[in-house]
């Protein structure tokens, strides 16, 4: 080995120093990417939470325009379910399958509801009050419609109450029928003994008219 060759060659305790700075430069590293997406996420969480807080805000304006509305469907109809949700994903229900929530755009609201069929949507616009006249029409039609079908309900009670009335007629008459079936053979002892009884008198009778008597037979029309 020449003396260009040993210039190249470091010696183990400066090997062993160098280790420590190399280490050190690839934790800052990792440390500052490590800060760099914290923060990042830490923006994106505030940028989400921001607009979280502006849908409800907004769905907060819808909810105080449509308030009298509310008030005025009547309590006996519980189709109804109005609330304000405020979870990562805001919305205004009215039933069990219509909500009012923030379109994309961050500026429109949008009606829709859940049918079997899929989502539709009733209305989509950035005028409040547009939304609140769809809202408001949606719920007068659903109205209307359970009315519509409570009287056509009524309009069915009387042929069902005739048709008790018919089955508890017949349910008596089978009874009845019962009872008599079980009394047959007693009233056909009673009929047996009583004709019995009425040929054994017809039969003295005749006996008595023509002159004919039996042993014991005066003594038993004396009596």
């Amino acid at each position: 080995m020449n003396k260009n060759e040993d210039q190249f060659i470091a010696s183990p305790s400066e090997a062993d120093a160098m280790q420590p700075a190399e280490h050190g430069n690839g934790h800052e590293r990792l440390k500052s990417a490590i800060r760099q997406i914290k923060s990042a996420q830490a923006d994106r969480m505030d940028s989400i939470s921001d607009i979280r807080e502006t849908d409800i805000a907004r769905l907060e304006l819808l909810l105080q325009d449509l308030q009298p509305v509310f008030d005025a469907v009547p309590a006996e109809d519980e189709q109804w379910d109005f609330c304000l949700n405020r979870g990562m994903q805001p919305r205004l229900w009215l039933d069990a399958s219509a909500f009012v929530m923030i379109a994309k755009d961050r500026r429109s609201y949008r009606f829709v509801r859940d049918t079997r069929l899929g989502r539709i949507i009733l209305a989509d616009n950035k005028d409040i009050k547009v939304i609140s006249n769809a809202v408001t029409r949606y719920i007068a039609s659903r109205i209307l419609e359970r009315e519509r079908l409570m009287d056509d309900c009524k309009l069915e009670a009387p042929p069902a109450a005739a048709e008790k009335n018919e089955a508890a007629d017949s349910v008596a008459t089978e009874n009845t029928g019962a009872v008599s079936s079980d009394n047959a053979p007693l009233m056909k002892l009673l009929w047996f003994a009583g004709g019995a009884l009425l040929g054994a008198v017809a039969l003295i009778l005749l006996l008595r008219f023509y002159g004919f008597t039996l042993p014991m037979l005066p003594d038993l029309m004396n009596r």
